[in-house]
């Protein structure tokens, strides 16, 4: 049996693929959004993101994904980082923010500690394109097709 397609999130400039296996999960942000300017508030942020993206800000488990998968540029490492969980579902309070600093990422922390903080936007697989690119089995399939369509047609009397 031959391996099944892989799927592709293709990820708009500037983000970077993260998967999970076989499965994209979405594209994170490369760089803090203006390369590091610190943002006041959870709720400009989220904007940011869905105004210029289409996205959101990452959870904290999707951004420490990404940052153990793909190369994240962190101009300022000592900052935190504005994250989408929720930190108490009785009230519906908001967000977080989270210290992506290696090697010890802590976070989420309540909104209401957060003083300033970077933001990386996350478009989630479903908000993106996505190509499902053949394995190699995939590939070796569509060359042993084309070359029986190909021989057949020789085979055949011209008229």
């Amino acid at each position: 049996m031959l391996a099944p397609n892989v799927a592709h999130a293709i990820c708009p400039a500037g983000f970077l693929e993260v998967g999970s296996g076989a499965s994209p999960l979405g594209c994170i942000q490369q760089t803090e959004h203006a390369n590091g300017t610190l943002f006041p508030n959870y709720f400009t942020a989220t904007e940011i993101c869905f105004d210029q993206y289409g996205g959101r800000l990452p959870t904290f488990q999707e951004l420490l994904i990404a940052s153990e998968n793909v190369a994240l540029v962190d101009p300022n490492p000592d900052e935190a980082e504005w994250v989408a969980d929720l930190i108490d579902p009785s009230t519906n309070s908001g967000a977080g923010f989270a210290f992506m600093d290696s090697p010890d990422p802590r976070g989420p922390f309540p909104l209401a500690q957060a003083g300033a903080a970077n933001v990386r936007c996350w478009i989630p697989a479903q908000a993106v394109v996505a190509a499902s690119v053949p394995s190699l089995g995939g590939w070796l399939e569509i060359a042993l097709a084309g070359s029986l369509l190909l021989a057949a047609a020789r085979s055949m009397p011209r008229s």
